[in-house]
Protein backbone atom coordinates (compact mmCIF):
# COMPACT_ATOMS: atom_id res chain seq x y z
CA UNK A 1 0.00 0.00 0.00
CA UNK A 2 1.23 3.49 -0.87
CA UNK A 3 1.68 5.98 1.99
CA UNK A 4 2.27 9.73 2.28
CA UNK A 5 6.00 9.14 2.52
CA UNK A 6 6.04 7.63 -0.98
CA UNK A 7 6.77 9.64 -4.10
CA UNK A 8 3.15 10.27 -5.01
CA UNK A 9 1.93 11.88 -8.22
CA UNK A 10 -0.62 14.63 -7.53
CA UNK A 11 -2.42 16.79 -10.10
CA UNK A 12 -4.22 20.09 -9.44
CA UNK A 13 -6.64 21.34 -12.11
CA UNK A 14 -7.65 24.96 -11.44
CA UNK A 15 -7.92 28.03 -13.66
CA UNK A 16 -7.51 30.41 -10.70
CA UNK A 17 -3.80 30.91 -10.08
CA UNK A 18 -4.22 32.37 -6.58
CA UNK A 19 -6.39 29.49 -5.39
CA UNK A 20 -3.99 26.98 -6.90
CA UNK A 21 -1.03 28.48 -5.05
CA UNK A 22 -2.69 27.83 -1.68
CA UNK A 23 -2.77 24.10 -2.29
CA UNK A 24 0.34 23.77 -4.44
CA UNK A 25 2.59 25.62 -2.00
CA UNK A 26 1.32 23.56 0.93
CA UNK A 27 1.81 20.25 -0.87
CA UNK A 28 5.29 21.14 -2.15
CA UNK A 29 6.43 22.52 1.22
CA UNK A 30 5.11 19.72 3.43
CA UNK A 31 5.77 16.88 0.99
CA UNK A 32 8.74 17.85 -1.21
CA UNK A 33 9.10 14.24 -2.38
CA UNK A 34 5.68 14.39 -4.06
CA UNK A 35 5.48 15.10 -7.78
CA UNK A 36 2.89 17.89 -7.82
CA UNK A 37 1.71 19.20 -11.21
CA UNK A 38 -0.73 21.95 -12.13
CA UNK A 39 -2.98 22.36 -15.17
CA UNK A 40 -4.83 25.66 -15.56
CA UNK A 41 -7.65 24.48 -17.83
CA UNK A 42 -10.26 21.75 -17.57
CA UNK A 43 -10.01 21.16 -21.33
CA UNK A 44 -6.24 20.69 -21.07
CA UNK A 45 -6.79 18.25 -18.23
CA UNK A 46 -9.03 16.13 -20.48
CA UNK A 47 -6.28 15.94 -23.09
CA UNK A 48 -3.73 15.09 -20.42
CA UNK A 49 -5.88 12.41 -18.77
CA UNK A 50 -6.65 10.85 -22.14
CA UNK A 51 -2.97 9.79 -22.28
CA UNK A 52 -3.63 7.67 -19.15
CA UNK A 53 -0.84 9.13 -17.01
CA UNK A 54 0.24 7.51 -13.76
CA UNK A 55 -1.57 9.54 -11.08
CA UNK A 56 -2.40 8.84 -7.47
CA UNK A 57 -4.80 11.72 -6.72
CA UNK A 58 -6.32 14.59 -8.71
CA UNK A 59 -7.83 17.82 -7.30
CA UNK A 60 -10.30 19.47 -9.70
CA UNK A 61 -11.82 22.95 -9.40
CA UNK A 62 -15.51 23.28 -10.31
CA UNK A 63 -15.52 27.09 -10.42
CA UNK A 64 -15.10 28.02 -14.08
CA UNK A 65 -17.10 25.33 -15.85
CA UNK A 66 -18.83 23.08 -13.31
CA UNK A 67 -20.56 20.77 -15.78
CA UNK A 68 -17.42 20.10 -17.83
CA UNK A 69 -15.46 19.50 -14.64
CA UNK A 70 -18.12 17.06 -13.42
CA UNK A 71 -17.97 15.28 -16.78
CA UNK A 72 -14.20 14.92 -16.35
CA UNK A 73 -14.66 13.47 -12.86
CA UNK A 74 -17.16 10.95 -14.19
CA UNK A 75 -15.24 10.04 -17.36
CA UNK A 76 -11.91 9.48 -15.64
CA UNK A 77 -13.19 7.94 -12.41
CA UNK A 78 -11.75 4.53 -13.43
CA UNK A 79 -8.34 6.16 -14.07
CA UNK A 80 -7.72 8.31 -11.01
CA UNK A 81 -9.30 9.14 -7.62
CA UNK A 82 -10.40 12.77 -7.43
CA UNK A 83 -11.31 15.53 -4.98
CA UNK A 84 -13.63 18.35 -6.12
CA UNK A 85 -12.74 21.95 -5.18
CA UNK A 86 -15.04 24.98 -5.09
CA UNK A 87 -14.82 28.61 -3.95
CA UNK A 88 -18.32 28.47 -2.47
CA UNK A 89 -20.32 26.21 -0.19
CA UNK A 90 -22.84 24.62 -2.53
CA UNK A 91 -24.58 21.49 -1.25
CA UNK A 92 -26.19 20.72 -4.59
CA UNK A 93 -22.87 20.97 -6.43
CA UNK A 94 -21.18 18.89 -3.75
CA UNK A 95 -23.78 16.17 -4.19
CA UNK A 96 -23.36 16.20 -7.97
CA UNK A 97 -19.59 15.97 -7.57
CA UNK A 98 -19.86 12.92 -5.31
CA UNK A 99 -22.30 11.29 -7.73
CA UNK A 100 -19.84 11.97 -10.57
CA UNK A 101 -17.19 10.02 -8.69
CA UNK A 102 -15.33 12.53 -6.51
CA UNK A 103 -14.01 11.17 -3.23
CA UNK A 104 -14.78 14.44 -1.42
CA UNK A 105 -15.83 18.06 -1.90
CA UNK A 106 -13.67 20.82 -0.38
CA UNK A 107 -14.16 24.61 -0.24
CA UNK A 108 -11.06 26.50 -1.38
CA UNK A 109 -10.22 28.34 1.84
CA UNK A 110 -6.82 28.77 3.48
CA UNK A 111 -8.07 26.95 6.58
CA UNK A 112 -8.84 23.90 4.45
CA UNK A 113 -5.40 23.60 2.86
CA UNK A 114 -4.26 21.26 5.60
CA UNK A 115 -6.97 18.82 4.51
CA UNK A 116 -4.87 17.85 1.48
CA UNK A 117 -2.69 15.38 3.37
CA UNK A 118 -5.42 13.47 5.27
CA UNK A 119 -7.58 13.30 2.13
CA UNK A 120 -4.71 11.90 0.09
CA UNK A 121 -4.02 9.40 2.89
CA UNK A 122 -7.67 8.25 2.95
CA UNK A 123 -7.79 7.98 -0.83
CA UNK A 124 -4.65 5.83 -0.87
CA UNK A 125 -6.20 3.58 1.76
CA UNK A 126 -9.41 3.31 -0.27
CA UNK A 127 -7.45 2.49 -3.44
CA UNK A 128 -5.59 -0.25 -1.58
CA UNK A 129 -8.86 -1.66 -0.21
CA UNK A 130 -10.42 -1.67 -3.70
CA UNK A 131 -7.32 -3.38 -5.09
CA UNK A 132 -7.47 -6.06 -2.40
CA UNK A 133 -11.20 -6.53 -3.02
CA UNK A 134 -10.64 -6.85 -6.78
CA UNK A 135 -7.90 -9.43 -6.20
CA UNK A 136 -10.16 -11.33 -3.79
CA UNK A 137 -13.04 -11.30 -6.28
CA UNK A 138 -10.73 -12.52 -9.03
CA UNK A 139 -9.46 -15.33 -6.80
CA UNK A 140 -13.02 -16.22 -5.84
CA UNK A 141 -14.17 -16.23 -9.47
CA UNK A 142 -11.27 -18.54 -10.41
CA UNK A 143 -12.03 -20.80 -7.46
CA UNK A 144 -15.72 -20.97 -8.39
CA UNK A 145 -14.89 -21.82 -11.99
CA UNK A 146 -12.51 -24.56 -10.89
CA UNK A 147 -15.14 -25.88 -8.46
CA UNK A 148 -17.77 -26.03 -11.19
CA UNK A 149 -15.36 -27.81 -13.55
CA UNK A 150 -14.42 -30.23 -10.77
CA UNK A 151 -18.07 -30.97 -9.98
CA UNK A 152 -18.83 -31.57 -13.65
CA UNK A 153 -15.86 -33.92 -14.08
CA UNK A 154 -16.71 -35.82 -10.90
CA UNK A 155 -20.35 -36.16 -11.94
CA UNK A 156 -19.30 -37.46 -15.35
CA UNK A 157 -16.76 -39.92 -13.92
CA UNK A 158 -19.23 -41.20 -11.32
CA UNK A 159 -22.12 -41.53 -13.76
CA UNK A 160 -20.13 -43.60 -16.25
CA UNK A 161 -19.65 -46.68 -14.00
CA UNK A 162 -23.23 -46.34 -12.73
CA UNK A 163 -24.55 -46.50 -16.28
CA UNK A 164 -22.37 -49.57 -16.85
CA UNK A 165 -23.71 -51.32 -13.75
CA UNK A 166 -27.32 -50.56 -14.73
CA UNK A 167 -26.69 -51.82 -18.27
CA UNK A 168 -25.29 -55.13 -17.03
CA UNK A 169 -28.16 -55.48 -14.57
CA UNK A 170 -30.54 -55.15 -17.52
CA UNK A 171 -28.51 -57.71 -19.52
CA UNK A 172 -28.66 -60.15 -16.61
CA UNK A 173 -32.44 -59.74 -16.47
CA UNK A 174 -32.88 -60.25 -20.22
CA UNK A 175 -30.37 -63.03 -20.93
CA UNK A 176 -30.59 -65.07 -17.74
CA UNK A 177 -34.13 -64.41 -16.56
CA UNK A 178 -34.98 -68.12 -16.68
CA UNK A 179 -31.89 -69.09 -14.67
CA UNK A 180 -32.23 -66.42 -11.95
CA UNK A 181 -34.68 -67.10 -9.15
CA UNK A 182 -36.98 -64.50 -7.61
CA UNK A 183 -34.49 -63.61 -4.89
CA UNK A 184 -31.77 -63.02 -7.49
CA UNK A 185 -34.10 -60.81 -9.51
CA UNK A 186 -34.85 -58.85 -6.36
CA UNK A 187 -31.10 -58.35 -5.78
CA UNK A 188 -30.69 -57.10 -9.35
CA UNK A 189 -33.58 -54.70 -8.79
CA UNK A 190 -31.94 -53.39 -5.61
CA UNK A 191 -28.70 -52.76 -7.52
CA UNK A 192 -30.47 -51.00 -10.39
CA UNK A 193 -32.54 -48.82 -8.05
CA UNK A 194 -29.43 -47.96 -6.05
CA UNK A 195 -27.70 -46.81 -9.24
CA UNK A 196 -30.71 -44.67 -10.16
CA UNK A 197 -30.73 -42.99 -6.73
CA UNK A 198 -27.00 -42.34 -6.98
CA UNK A 199 -27.47 -40.75 -10.42
CA UNK A 200 -30.22 -38.52 -9.03
CA UNK A 201 -27.99 -37.55 -6.11
CA UNK A 202 -25.10 -36.69 -8.44
CA UNK A 203 -27.40 -34.57 -10.61
CA UNK A 204 -28.68 -32.70 -7.55
CA UNK A 205 -25.15 -32.19 -6.24
CA UNK A 206 -24.10 -30.76 -9.59
CA UNK A 207 -27.12 -28.43 -9.56
CA UNK A 208 -26.27 -27.32 -6.00
CA UNK A 209 -22.64 -26.70 -6.98
CA UNK A 210 -23.70 -24.58 -9.95
CA UNK A 211 -26.15 -22.60 -7.83
CA UNK A 212 -23.26 -21.86 -5.45
CA UNK A 213 -20.57 -20.98 -7.97
CA UNK A 214 -22.02 -20.20 -11.42
CA UNK A 215 -22.00 -16.53 -12.37
CA UNK A 216 -25.48 -15.04 -12.14
CA UNK A 217 -26.71 -13.75 -15.48
CA UNK A 218 -29.30 -11.35 -14.13
CA UNK A 219 -31.96 -10.15 -16.56
CA UNK A 220 -35.46 -8.69 -16.47
CA UNK A 221 -37.82 -11.64 -16.82
CA UNK A 222 -41.56 -12.19 -16.55
CA UNK A 223 -42.28 -14.43 -13.59
CA UNK A 224 -45.52 -15.48 -15.32
CA UNK A 225 -43.46 -16.96 -18.18
CA UNK A 226 -41.27 -18.91 -15.73
CA UNK A 227 -44.29 -20.33 -13.93
CA UNK A 228 -45.99 -21.26 -17.19
CA UNK A 229 -42.91 -23.24 -18.29
CA UNK A 230 -42.55 -24.91 -14.87
CA UNK A 231 -46.21 -25.94 -14.74
CA UNK A 232 -45.96 -27.26 -18.28
CA UNK A 233 -43.06 -29.48 -17.22
CA UNK A 234 -45.07 -30.75 -14.23
CA UNK A 235 -48.27 -31.29 -16.25
CA UNK A 236 -48.11 -35.10 -16.07
CA UNK A 237 -47.75 -35.08 -12.27
CA UNK A 238 -50.49 -32.46 -11.92
CA UNK A 239 -52.91 -34.64 -13.92
CA UNK A 240 -51.83 -37.81 -12.14
CA UNK A 241 -52.62 -36.28 -8.72
CA UNK A 242 -55.64 -34.30 -9.98
CA UNK A 243 -54.04 -31.24 -8.39
CA UNK A 244 -55.66 -27.81 -8.35
CA UNK A 245 -53.27 -24.93 -9.09
CA UNK A 246 -54.44 -21.46 -8.04
CA UNK A 247 -52.61 -18.57 -9.74
CA UNK A 248 -52.62 -14.89 -8.74
CA UNK A 249 -54.20 -12.25 -10.97
CA UNK A 250 -50.87 -10.55 -11.59
CA UNK A 251 -47.25 -11.69 -11.56
CA UNK A 252 -44.49 -9.02 -11.75
CA UNK A 253 -41.37 -8.77 -13.83
CA UNK A 254 -38.28 -9.62 -11.76
CA UNK A 255 -34.49 -9.30 -11.90
CA UNK A 256 -33.17 -12.84 -11.84
CA UNK A 257 -31.29 -15.67 -13.51
CA UNK A 258 -34.00 -17.42 -15.53
CA UNK A 259 -32.82 -21.02 -15.20
CA UNK A 260 -32.22 -20.72 -11.46
CA UNK A 261 -35.68 -19.23 -10.91
CA UNK A 262 -37.20 -22.11 -12.83
CA UNK A 263 -35.39 -24.48 -10.45
CA UNK A 264 -36.83 -22.67 -7.41
CA UNK A 265 -40.45 -22.81 -8.59
CA UNK A 266 -39.95 -26.34 -9.94
CA UNK A 267 -38.71 -27.65 -6.58
CA UNK A 268 -41.34 -25.89 -4.47
CA UNK A 269 -44.33 -26.90 -6.62
CA UNK A 270 -43.01 -30.45 -7.10
CA UNK A 271 -42.68 -30.77 -3.30
CA UNK A 272 -46.27 -29.60 -2.85
CA UNK A 273 -47.42 -32.25 -5.33
CA UNK A 274 -45.30 -34.95 -3.69
CA UNK A 275 -45.84 -34.36 0.01
CA UNK A 276 -49.64 -34.65 -0.04
CA UNK A 277 -51.97 -37.52 0.84
CA UNK A 278 -55.11 -36.01 -0.64
CA UNK A 279 -56.02 -33.98 -3.72
CA UNK A 280 -53.28 -31.29 -3.80
CA UNK A 281 -54.48 -27.70 -3.74
CA UNK A 282 -51.50 -25.45 -4.49
CA UNK A 283 -51.74 -21.66 -4.41
CA UNK A 284 -49.06 -19.46 -5.99
CA UNK A 285 -48.99 -16.09 -4.23
CA UNK A 286 -47.36 -12.77 -5.13
CA UNK A 287 -47.18 -9.60 -3.04
CA UNK A 288 -45.24 -6.40 -3.75
CA UNK A 289 -43.10 -5.18 -0.85
CA UNK A 290 -42.20 -1.57 -0.06
CA UNK A 291 -38.44 -2.05 -0.57
CA UNK A 292 -38.48 -2.78 -4.30
CA UNK A 293 -38.86 -6.52 -3.76
CA UNK A 294 -41.71 -8.94 -4.35
CA UNK A 295 -42.65 -11.86 -2.12
CA UNK A 296 -43.60 -15.07 -3.89
CA UNK A 297 -45.07 -18.01 -2.01
CA UNK A 298 -46.14 -21.58 -2.73
CA UNK A 299 -48.87 -22.66 -0.31
CA UNK A 300 -50.30 -26.18 -0.16
CA UNK A 301 -52.58 -28.49 1.79
CA UNK A 302 -49.96 -31.22 2.19
CA UNK A 303 -48.68 -33.19 5.17
CA UNK A 304 -46.94 -30.18 6.72
CA UNK A 305 -43.69 -30.03 8.70
CA UNK A 306 -43.13 -30.21 12.43
CA UNK A 307 -41.74 -26.97 13.89
CA UNK A 308 -38.56 -28.61 15.21
CA UNK A 309 -37.56 -29.35 11.61
CA UNK A 310 -38.05 -25.81 10.24
CA UNK A 311 -34.31 -24.96 10.20
CA UNK A 312 -33.10 -28.43 9.28
CA UNK A 313 -35.32 -28.65 6.21
CA UNK A 314 -33.12 -26.13 4.32
CA UNK A 315 -29.87 -28.02 4.97
CA UNK A 316 -28.42 -30.13 2.17
CA UNK A 317 -29.16 -33.90 2.31
CA UNK A 318 -31.69 -33.47 5.11
CA UNK A 319 -34.65 -35.81 4.64
CA UNK A 320 -37.60 -36.04 7.03
CA UNK A 321 -39.02 -39.21 5.47
CA UNK A 322 -37.76 -42.58 4.28
CA UNK A 323 -37.39 -43.32 0.56
CA UNK A 324 -40.21 -45.82 0.90
CA UNK A 325 -42.54 -42.98 1.94
CA UNK A 326 -41.35 -40.25 -0.44
CA UNK A 327 -38.64 -40.29 -3.10
CA UNK A 328 -35.94 -37.60 -3.28
CA UNK A 329 -32.37 -36.75 -2.33
CA UNK A 330 -32.84 -34.00 0.26
CA UNK A 331 -31.17 -31.33 -1.90
CA UNK A 332 -34.18 -29.46 -3.32
CA UNK A 333 -34.93 -26.93 -0.56
CA UNK A 334 -31.26 -26.26 0.17
CA UNK A 335 -30.88 -25.51 -3.55
CA UNK A 336 -33.83 -23.08 -3.38
CA UNK A 337 -32.30 -21.33 -0.36
CA UNK A 338 -28.91 -21.01 -2.05
CA UNK A 339 -30.43 -19.55 -5.24
CA UNK A 340 -32.69 -17.06 -3.46
CA UNK A 341 -29.91 -15.81 -1.17
CA UNK A 342 -27.52 -15.39 -4.12
CA UNK A 343 -30.18 -13.14 -5.67
CA UNK A 344 -30.19 -10.99 -2.51
CA UNK A 345 -33.51 -12.36 -1.28
CA UNK A 346 -34.70 -14.34 1.72
CA UNK A 347 -36.64 -17.59 2.01
CA UNK A 348 -39.04 -18.43 4.83
CA UNK A 349 -41.17 -21.37 5.94
CA UNK A 350 -44.57 -21.51 7.62
CA UNK A 351 -46.17 -24.86 8.24
CA UNK A 352 -48.74 -26.62 10.37
CA UNK A 353 -48.13 -30.33 10.71
CA UNK A 354 -50.95 -32.27 9.10
CA UNK A 355 -52.49 -29.21 7.43
CA UNK A 356 -50.04 -27.75 4.92
CA UNK A 357 -46.99 -25.62 4.23
CA UNK A 358 -46.28 -22.15 2.87
CA UNK A 359 -42.78 -21.40 1.61
CA UNK A 360 -42.15 -17.77 0.64
CA UNK A 361 -39.15 -16.02 -0.88
CA UNK A 362 -38.30 -12.50 -1.97
CA UNK A 363 -36.79 -11.23 -5.22
CA UNK A 364 -36.01 -7.81 -6.65
CA UNK A 365 -38.67 -6.29 -8.92
CA UNK A 366 -37.46 -5.24 -12.38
Amino acid sequence: MKVLADRLKILFVDENQNDSKLFLNFAREKFPHWQVDHIDSIDKSKEFLATKPELDVMFVSLDQDPQTALDVLKEFKPVVSSVALSSEVDEDLAQRALEAGAYDFVVKEESNVALVAPMVKKILYRIDQKKQMAELQETLATSNKELEQFAYIISHDLNEPLRTVKSFCKLLEVRYSEKIDDEGKEFINFISNGCTRMQELIADLLAFSRASSKELEIEDIESSVILKEVLSGLEAKIQETNAEIIMPDFLPKIKAHKHFMEQVFQNLIANSLKFCKQKPVIEIQSKDLANGFVEFAVKDNGIGIKEEFFERIFEVFQRLHTREEFEGTGVGLSLCKKIVERHGGEIDLQSTYGEGTRISFTLQIA
